[in-house]
Formats: structure tokens, C-alpha cells, sequence
């Protein structure tokens, strides 16, 4: 996986997601950035989706929480214990609920430290 740089939560905004979506339509010449955070910690991990094979993560690193999802990643769960340290490579994503809008990592792969 090619990754374009290291990120630490504390540089994560809506304000940053925005300027990356200025290069919009991301594809095969314009691939969506990805971004690596080490260190994190794991706040929650729970399977969704259809038979669990999804992860929700809360992820916490410098006192900044996200919340995440893995697609295809439900089987690493039992592994996800609170405050277990992980690695993530991840996209930005928007979600915006009742008129809020938050930033949610769409988790590409997870290792953990």
C-alpha cells in the first residue's frame, strides 16, 4: 500500500479534510491520500455489519478521539482491547449527522504495536 505521509491526530481537522477534497475526483490517476498515525490507542473496537465483518474503532492519541471504521477487518476485534496501541493507515472522510460535521478515518490496514 502506498502511503503519502505520517499524520499526528492532533493536525486532523474538518478544515484539512476540506483541502483534500479540493483535488476531487480521486481514482486510478488521482488516488484518495492515505496517512499513518502510529501509537494510537485503541478507545473501543466492535464488529458491524452483516455477520461482523466490519470494525468501528474509537481511536484516542494526544488527547484528540476519532471515530473509525475497517472495512473487512471484523476478525481483529478480540484483539482490539482499550488502550491497546495500534498503527493505522487511513483516507479522511466527512460525516455530517443532524447538521454536524466530524472527521471519520477510513481505515485501509491496522497493526498492531
Amino acid at each position: 500500500m502506498k502511503v503519502d505521509t505520517e499524520v499526528e491526530f492532533k493536525n486532523l481537522n474538518v478544515e484539512l479534510e476540506a483541502e483534500i477534497s479540493k483535488f476531487e475526483p480521486t481514482g486510478i490517476g488521482n488516488p484518495t491520500p492515505v496517512f499513518i498515525t502510529k501509537n494510537v490507542s485503541v478507545v473501543d473496537a466492535r464488529t458491524v455489519g452483516a455477520e461482523g465483518k466490519h470494525l468501528k474503532l474509537t481511536l484516542e492519541k494526544d488527547d484528540k478521539i476519532f471515530n473509525a471504521i475497517a472495512f473487512g477487518k471484523g476478525e481483529i476485534a478480540p484483539l482490539l482491547s482499550p488502550n491497546k496501541k495500534v498503527g493505522i493507515a487511513y483516507n479522511l472522510s466527512l460525516d455530517t449527522w443532524n447538521g454536524n460535521k466530524s472527521l471519520q478515518l477510513k481505515v485501509k490496514d491496522l497493526k498492531l504495536s
